[in-house]
């Protein structure tokens, strides 16, 4: 399994419940608004930022991401990384 790391924006003014809805079908898929670390240091991650692990390559997590954004509204901006490390400095740690 790979890690990813995602960003989904929802373009214009949506309402909160819009970014709501989004938090929790990408629970549904696997992907948080938290991430761990190897040594257990866990994250909350940036507005509409999203990590989890997938068997799906890069694409793939992107179509299925698209997928479940657009259910919410059409107008939408999605990025997907696979994550070998990663860093944090700021927001809140759990």
């Amino acid at each position: 399994m790979a890690a990813f790391t995602i960003r989904v924006q929802l373009e214009g003014r949506p309402p909160e419940s819009s970014y709501e809805t989004l938090h929790s079908k990408m629970s549904a898929l696997g992907f948080y608004r938290l991430a761990t670390s190897e040594e257990g240091k866990v994250v909350e991650l940036p507005h509409a930022m999203y990590y989890g692990m997938s068997t799906f390559d890069a694409p793939s997590v992107r179509t299925m991401v698209v997928n479940v954004a657009q259910q919410i509204q059409q107008d939408i901006r999605v990025f997907v990384a696979q994550t070998s490390a990663w860093a944090s400095h700021g927001g809140v740690q759990l």
